[in-house]
């Protein structure tokens, strides 16, 4: 089974500044630019290990390569873990899988603030060649009670608004401090000319060349906007649910009734005078 791919970051560096500092607006991928505006998928960037489940009848684990070691306290996380649910796998997966997970803790990169001792958080699972949906990861991380990384909403979930809100800082939902970054899948899988997947990941020690990662401002900052990005979409999912609600209760058969809702913003039968 294959190691997990680079995850290229979205703008160019740099290279004879201090601190290789990236070049916004200089995106390392055209797909990037092109998809900019789109709604992305994003998730909280962990900061660790990457680790490898490779299951094809047997379980095997890995690091970022097959040679890279994996520290004794994961290691025996990982065999408690998965040992006792052999049944779990063949059930599931009767033709193999990967499994990708970030190792994260003490001991682990700057792990210790999220978590007091050595642990595995799911990324991603890919089942031949194909790479699972978010439902489906959630329902493999329900199925084996394990942890997934959390999805984050900034604005409308535009790779524009990841950057902005990456830039401007957020507060980590492991806890009171900044979070590392953000990583970021178009909502449908897409793969480069190259046949590369199409991710990006956004960090924001790249916007604080010479400044700390965690700065006090970042955690007060960042529930206003990640408040503001619900409460905007909770009013998006409520219009498309009221026109939904509309449309259906407008479109009487024939087209000769009246209409029951009156509403031209939320239903465009209204709006058109359909049946009037």
């Amino acid at each position: 089974m294959p190691e997990y791919h680079k995850i290229q970051t979205m703008f160019k560096r740099n290279m004879e500044a201090p601190g290789r500092p990236l070049i916004e607006g200089h995106w390392t991928l055209g797909e990037f630019e092109y998809l900019a505006l789109n709604r992305w998928q994003l998730t909280e960037k962990v900061a660790g290990q990457n680790i490898r489940l490779e299951w094809d009848g047997r379980i095997s684990f890995f690091g970022k390569t097959d040679k890279a070691l994996i520290p004794a306290p994961l290691y025996a996380r990982l065999m408690d873990r998965f040992y006792p649910q052999i049944v779990t796998f063949e059930r599931r997966f009767p033709t193999g899988a990967t499994l990708y997970f970030e190792g994260y803790g003490p001991g682990i990169e700057n792990g210790g603030k999220y978590r007091s001792d050595q642990d595995i958080v799911l990324l991603d699972v890919k089942v031949g060649e194909w790479w699972l949906r978010r439902s489906s990861l959630e329902d493999v991380a329900n199925r084996f009670s394990l942890p997934i990384v959390p999805i984050i909403h900034t604005g409308n979930d535009t790779l524009l608004d990841a950057i902005e809100l990456v830039k401007n800082g957020f507060q980590s939902r492991w806890g009171a401090f900044e979070a590392e970054g953000l990583v970021a899948k178009p909502m449908m899988e897409l793969r480069t000319r190259g046949g590369d997947r199409i991710i990006t990941k956004i960090k924001a020690q790249d916007f604080r060349i010479g400044v700390p990662i965690i700065r006090r401002d970042a955690l007060e900052m960042s529930r206003k906007t990640l408040e503001d990005a619900e409460m905007e979409r909770s009013a998006l999912f409520r219009v498309k649910s009221e026109f939904q609600y509309s449309a259906a209760s407008c479109l009487i058969p024939g087209g000769k009734a009246r209409h029951k809702c009156g509403d031209s913003f939320i239903c465009s039968l209204c709006a058109s005078g359909f049946g009037n």
